[in-house]
């Protein structure tokens, strides 16, 4: 009687599959706390790029505007001691954004020095941006 040998050599066995399952639960649960974090970051960097560009959107609105017009107490000769006024609220992807100006004189260059500041909402600050500003005043 000849006996017959059986070679099954197109499946998996039992212990192959349980350690592939195993190997696989490992690489998830070593990923799974990443994606959170990388939404957190996502939704930080959308606020930073949002009120970096509303920098720019003040700064140029306050250029072509004369400080007079919109700046309501005396500017100063800058001291280093400049406090912010609020400008303008803006409301993009349903957050509000809180732009605050600084001004002060450089007399000896006929300019004024601004400090444009963007919070978010819990009104913590997110951009900030120094530019000058032509003055209309002679020296």
């Amino acid at each position: 009687m000849v006996k017959k040998s059986f070679n099954n050599d197109r499946g998996f066995t039992l212990i192959e599959i349980i350690a592939s399952i195993a190997l696989l639960a490992l690489v998830i649960m070593v990923l799974l706390p990443i994606f959170p974090q990388i939404f957190k970051w996502t939704g930080k960097t959308e606020n930073e790029l949002t009120a970096s560009n509303l920098v720019g959107q003040v700064a140029y609105a306050v250029k072509n505007d004369r400080v007079e017009d919109w700046y309501p107490i005396p500017v100063k000769e800058c001291n280093g001691e400049e406090k912010g006024i609020s400008y303008k609220t803006y409301t993009l992807n349903n957050i509000n954004y809180q732009s605050t100006i600084g001004l002060c004189k450089e007399a000896s260059v006929n300019l004024y020095r601004a400090e444009i500041k963007v919070y978010g909402e819990n009104n913590n600050l997110i951009s900030e941006s120094y530019t000058y500003i032509k003055s209309e005043e002679k020296p």
